[in-house]
């Protein structure tokens, strides 16, 4: 059984955010309206991401009047200033490795936000990761941050269980972007009031780990897969990604919105157009039917009307062992490849 105990912490007075992402805005201009000193630590890519209907995570916290810093490595020295025993830190969707330094510096009042189950979902790419897996329960979680990756005690946790209409990263986003924000909220209500919260160990021996997705670098399918694993590949990397990779006339495209029919084809059939109805691909797969609703370029534009029956989608080799092999590094200025 994990222990619990209670931690008490003194009204928090002073909120030191790390990362990006619609709930660390949510986060931000929660905490001020209540009167609450708040200090974003972010970089370029975050800071450039769309987190308001068009407007980066730079342009909404210059208009809330909220600070921040843009920083490609976390320096205790930056931080010292504004850390003291009523300054609590939380972390959302961060690109760095908290050091020992940095976590020392908050006393045991720096915290994770983390959109999954814990222990379950440990890492990155909750929802891809699920939708390949053909789970639908998820949840997210704040926990004490340590020096491992998602493994402090749990100090507060919503499990959801999401509908069958959910289908493609967007839709889980659009029902869980609210309870992120709501957590994170009751979270810095909890802060302000200095109210005891309870503090659970993970289970480890229930832990799950995946890494890091990059849509560019490992959404390729396999049309040697059944139907139904390449729908839910396809399904995992669609919006609001680029959508999964394949080749079509020795280029590589991007498919959206795919759907699975019975059917019996050979294996060399595997990823034919053989029906074109409504601006809807029709591709044998080894076992069935995948309906395609979009085909994009590299560059994002529109496919779909160019495609011609008897083209055939394909992937080489040599492009799923990268695919395979990869592991994407997520860094204060990009993504790099990692292997």
């Amino acid at each position: 059984m994990n222990r619990e105990k209670k931690m008490t912490t003194e009204p928090m007075r002073r909120l030191v955010l790390f990362g990006g992402t619609p709930p660390l805005l949510h986060a931000a201009i929660h905490a001020q309206k209540h009167g609450i000193e708040v200090r974003v630590v972010s970089e370029e890519m975050h800071l450039e991401e769309d987190v308001n209907q068009g407007r980066s995570l730079r342009c909404c916290l210059d208009g809330e009047g909220v600070g921040y810093q843009d920083v490609e490595e976390l320096d205790p020295e930056i931080l010292r200033p504004w850390v003291d025993g009523r300054t609590v830190g939380l972390s959302i969707h961060p690109v760095w490795i908290f050091r020992r330094e940095v976590i020392d510096l908050f006393g045991g009042r720096l915290f994770n936000f983390h959109a999954a189950r814990l222990p379950l979902d440990r890492g990155a790419g909750a929802y891809s990761w699920r939708i390949l897996m053909g789970e639908r329960r998820g949840g997210i979680s704040i926990h004490v941050l340590d020096e491992g990756i998602d493994t402090g005690d749990l100090v507060m946790q919503k499990c959801i269980n999401f509908p069958q209409s959910c289908r493609i990263p967007e839709d889980y986003f659009r029902i869980d972007i609210p309870l992120r924000n709501q957590l994170v909220a009751e979270f810095i209500d909890a802060m302000i009031s200095g109210d005891p919260l309870e503090r659970r160990a993970q289970d480890y021996t229930q832990s799950t780990y995946w890494p890091r997705l990059n849509t560019p670098l490992q959404g390729f399918i396999d049309w040697r897969w059944s139907s139904e694993e390449i729908e839910r590949f396809v399904c995992a990397f669609d919006s609001p990604y680029a959508g999964a990779s394949t080749y079509r006339r020795g280029k590589v495209v991007h498919l959206r919105g795919g759907e699975r029919l019975n059917g019996s084809f050979h294996p060399f059939q595997a990823g034919l157009v053989f029906r074109i109805t409504n601006r809807r691909l029709y591709v044998a797969t080894r076992d069935g039917v995948l309906i395609i609703n979009d085909v994009v370029d590299e560059g994002g534009l529109p496919m779909t009307d160019k495609m011609r029956l008897g083209d055939r989608f394909y992937t080489p080799q040599s492009q799923l062992d990268d695919a395979l092999s990869v592991r994407p590094v997520y860094t204060a200025t990009g993504v790099k490849a990692g292997y």
